[in-house]
């Protein structure tokens, strides 16, 4: 009788940012690019840190993170250290509802050796935040009216 197959967790790679007071990650399937604050020409990044409670201005190792999510970019300011963590899906527990309202950007917490780590970032949350929500496509039905 054959043995069946373990299942393999499915492995999640995160991009995390350890600032002096905090630190944060996001998907790193979501991230387009990083490069150097003084190469950036592109819009204002959005401060992560200054989200955060970090009051401390953007340092000299300071990156630009470009989100990528379909077809809009979104940069986000990353104060510290940078280093990819590779983690498994059931090591991303969500955040309990109460958590979510009160930092409604965050829509998972990152395990590290069984501890509750990093905050991970949800791209399509602060995408939205960020654009708004997105227009409906053309050929979408209109939402129903609340008479």
């Amino acid at each position: 009788m054959p043995v069946p197959a373990k299942a393999h967790p499915q492995r999640v790679t995160l991009l995390a940012v350890r600032g002096k007071v905090s630190s944060w990650s996001v998907p790193g399937r979501a991230v387009a690019s990083i490069e150097r604050l003084s190469d950036w020409a592109g819009e204002a990044p959005l401060d992560v840190g200054g989200l955060l409670g970090e009051v401390q201005g953007a340092g000299a190792d300071a990156r630009v993170v470009v989100l990528q999510q379909e077809h809009t970019r979104l940069p986000l300011l990353a104060s510290g250290s940078l280093s990819l963590l590779e983690t498994t899906a059931e090591q991303l527990l969500a955040l309990p509802a109460v958590f979510q309202s009160a930092a409604s950007f965050f829509d998972r917490v990152a395990l590290v050796d069984g501890a509750p780590t990093l905050f991970v970032l949800s791209p399509e949350r602060l995408l939205q935040a960020w654009y708004g929500p997105a227009p409906l496509a053309p050929d979408a039905p209109s939402p129903p009216s609340s008479r």
